[in-house]
């Protein structure tokens, strides 16, 4: 058999005299010539070099914006030749760490909780930086409930009157904006919860309703072409931190008391993104013929805004409940100020170093309070990742 006739790049198996150059192995077949080197150079399994694009993926970060194609994964360090075998995404190579059984576990209604060690690990800066509030507080001790999990979204700000001119100019006759090539319309949440289903597609409403928005404001935008699911979107608020009223911002407790009588609120501090933004679980029972979106799974629906509470009658009884006390959980809404947002593939990676296990959640998840995630690690629910190269190793004692 000709050596060419075994295909671009890929050589006959049975010359025994070829030497992977990573791994220096021999005795195995499947050998292929990836680029223009010859001699000792010329012949790499196929697994060795995906095993040496691995080693160069582990070590950058995880964030797609903090993220950059580095040339040693799809060339030659020698020849400098383009390898002829096609790189695998970002994705299918996170995948291949994190196994599909817990890929297939990011969904609407599971359960992101920070692992021990990654907990330990953020516990430790935060008590060296002696700073009392951290990012690192949302990621400690931390179990997020996904409400989100669906074709790429975007935070759009509008800070000023000269950024609002510029989305107003830019809004098509279908109330779309295109960002980075994409067509993205707007979401009825936040600023804009209260347009109905028709009006959210209607420019002249849309752009109507932007002019009246106070600034700053942050609508939500998602994509409304087909997405590649890598770059999903995934929203999800923390259920281990209550914080009482009295820790609102101005603006946050002036809107909750001017929303009248109605479900009395528990609060959280939801995540760092959009701290000022509500995400509100309310009983279904209580939100029917309101319209708004239901985890069946949990009994709950979702409101973006203090609407739908404060059409309810006040209950003849109240209580106001401690943080941890779950016993008067029901028939309360739970406020989330703020949210934590990933791209699909930054979280595969994330949970691929063993930062973050997933699990389903059940309805007695969402009166835990801080106890929440004592009681996930303690009843063995997160499943996390096998360990790989791409673990994250325990700092050194």
């Amino acid at each position: 058999m000709a050596l060419d006739d075994a295909g671009p790049g890929v050589t006959d198996e049975s010359d025994t005299d070829r030497t992977c150059r990573y791994c220096l192995g021999g005795e195995e077949g499947g050998f292929i010539d990836p680029c223009a080197c010859s001699g000792g150079q010329r012949w790499v399994h196929l697994e060795c070099l995906r095993r040496w694009q691995r080693s160069i993926l582990v070590t950058q970060p995880t964030h797609p914006d903090l993220f950059a194609e580095d040339r040693r994964m799809t060339h030659c360090t020698v020849c400098l030749q383009r390898f002829s075998c096609p790189l695998p995404s970002r994705h299918e190579m996170m995948l291949q760490f994190t196994g599909e059984e817990l890929a297939s576990l990011v969904r609407c209604q599971s359960l992101i909780c920070s692992s021990r060690q990654w907990s330990e690990t953020l516990q430790q800066s935060l008590q060296s930086s002696r700073r009392s509030m951290s990012n690192f507080v949302h990621w400690c001790r931390s179990a997020y409930l996904i409400i989100y999990c669906g074709p790429k979204q975007l935070a759009l700000s509008i800070p000023d009157e000269a950024n609002r001119e510029a989305v107003l100019e830019n809004l098509d006759g279908l109330g779309q904006l295109e960002v980075q090539g994409k067509r993205y319309r707007m979401l009825r949440e936040g600023p804009l919860a209260r347009l109905s289903a028709a009006d959210a597609s209607n420019a002249s409403v849309l752009h109507g309703t932007l002019e009246q928005l106070t600034l700053p404001a942050e609508v939500i935008l998602q994509c409304a072409e087909e997405c590649d699911a890598s770059d999903d979107s995934i929203r999800a608020i923390n259920l281990c931190n209550p914080i009482s009223e009295d820790d609102l911002s101005s603006e946050a407790q002036r809107v909750v008391r001017s929303r009248g009588t109605g479900t009395p609120l528990r609060h959280f501090l939801g995540g760092p993104c959009a701290p000022a933004q509500p995400t509100i679980l309310l009983p279904a029972a209580a939100a029917a013929g309101c319209g708004l979106r239901t985890l069946e799974q949990l009994g709950v629906a979702l409101a973006t805004d203090f609407a739908p509470l404060a059409l309810e009658d006040p209950p003849s009884k109240r209580r106001r409940l401690e943080a941890g006390d779950a016993a008067e959980a029901e028939g309360q809404a739970l406020v989330f100020w703020g949210e934590a947002r990933w791209q699909r593939t930054q979280l595969l990676g994330e949970l691929a170093r063993g930062d973050w296990g997933l699990c389903a959640a059940v309805p007695e998840d969402l009166v835990g309070g801080k106890q929440i995630w004592h009681q996930l690690l303690a009843e063995g629910r997160p499943v996390y990742a096998p360990h790989s190269e791409m673990t994250r190793q325990a700092p050194a004692a």
